[in-house]
């Protein structure tokens, strides 16, 4: 079976990388993981947006996906602490 990701070349500059996936839902998380886990160094999925405040405090992964509708903190309000974090490192 032909994969059809192959042919993008887009998908390159995930090389080396680490991502941090925030969803929600198992049955999403488990297919993206396995389609970035051929083009990343490593992903780590977090099921809700707490649970990925943790994980990208122990990780620091390169990328951040996040859906909108997470659990117990939502994907916008987890950006927003994400960046608050990325900005305060950086003064």
């Amino acid at each position: 079976m032909k994969d059809i990701y192959a042919d993008h070349k887009a998908l390159e500059i995930l090389k080396g990388k680490t991502i941090l996936l925030a969803e929600g839902d198992s049955m999403t998380s488990r297919s993206l993981a396995k389609i970035l886990n051929r083009y990343t160094a490593k992903v780590y999925v977090a099921t809700d947006g707490l649970d990925a405040l943790e994980k990208f405090r122990q990780h620091t992964p390169n990328i951040v996906i996040a859906a909108l509708d997470l659990p117990v903190m939502n994907g916008a309000k987890l950006l927003e602490q994400l960046k608050k974090k990325i900005q305060s490192n950086l003064l």
